[in-house]
């Protein structure tokens, strides 16, 4: 902070994030026109964006965005419904251990294969975990049924990532089981199909991950599989 002239303008990207304290302490110290942007402007904690923004300008809906060719069109199943009636919600959202005992029940991954089989078998898809140990599971689920799947998490070695994510943008990989790693800011445009394994309460998150396979390619439809009842 301080080694730059204070600029005109302060861009933000993923405006939703930028009361954190780390932007904060940017947005305050510079004390200039801000604009941020963002698909998602919702918050758990609830903390209110107009804080640091004084009015709010809509973009054109997902149904234009799909006319226009700027996002592939889609289709949508919800094959498996799971009961989260009881879990506990901390910050918002399903704690993560309740989820994990939920999500590792045999017959749920058994039933999320069988629909995934079903609706869009071959098809380069991403699946969202609830955790690492879910992630690792879903994996070896999709490589013993002969399906290339590899798990990334936030604690894979940078080098590794990098690998995966090379394999998988090549075709190697069929299925990338993922927690936490790609949703905002990654852009696949082949990916064609995603698994939403992850209950969640947040608007922000469900549509950060069930849109990432909406890409547009010329003739592309793509697969959104909820097995969560998101």
């Amino acid at each position: 902070l301080g080694q730059y002239p204070t600029p005109m303008l302060l861009i933000v990207d993923e405006a939703h994030l930028s009361l954190s304290n780390s932007w904060m302490e940017i947005v305050e110290f510079y004390d200039t026109w801000t604009v941020g942007l963002t698909a998602t402007p919702i918050r758990l904690d609830g903390k209110p964006l107009g804080s640091i923004y004084n009015s709010l300008v809509t973009g054109i809906t997902t149904k234009e965005l799909i006319q226009q060719k700027r996002l592939s069109p889609y289709e949508y199943y919800a094959p498996v419904s799971v009961d989260t009636d009881n879990l506990r919600i901390q910050a918002g959202d399903f704690l993560v251990k309740d989820l994990e005992q939920l999500m590792n029940d045999r017959a749920i991954y058994s039933n999320v294969l069988k629909s995934w089989e079903r609706l869009a078998k071959g098809q380069k898809t991403i699946a969202y975990c609830v955790s690492i140990t879910h992630a690792e599971e879903t994996a070896k689920m999709f490589n013993e049924a002969g399906y290339p799947a590899a798990e990334i998490d936030g604690t894979t070695p940078m080098k590794r990532r990098d690998q995966i994510m090379q394999d998988f943008r090549d075709g190697k990989t069929m299925v990338i089981c993922n927690v936490g790693i790609i949703s905002e800011g990654v852009s696949i445009d082949d990916v064609t199909c995603c698994l939403l394994l992850r209950p969640t309460e947040s608007h922000a998150l469900y549509w950060q991950q069930g849109m990432r396979c909406m890409r547009y390619q010329p003739g592309k439809v793509a697969t959104v599989i909820d097995c969560v009842g998101n």
